[in-house]
């Protein structure tokens, strides 16, 4: 199990990618598929990756309440 691993910030063209380590993406617990739709964000100095399917959900039954 990988609990973490070293990334870095690449810059192509005026985009930036995130490139993942292969160790961490084959990972069982690794909680994104291919092509899965995310959502990012900065929060508190950090990046957070969400799966954007599951966050449009959640907002959607906080908005039914």
């Amino acid at each position: 199990m990988v609990d973490e691993a070293r990334v870095k910030i690449y810059v192509t063209k005026g985009r930036h990618f995130i490139f993942l380590p292969r160790r961490l993406t084959e990972d069982s617990s690794f909680p994104f598929a291919p092509n899965t739709e995310l959502s990012a964000r900065v929060e508190d100095g950090r990046l957070v990756i969400e799966n954007a399917e599951v966050k449009r959900k959640e907002k959607e039954r906080r908005r039914s309440k």
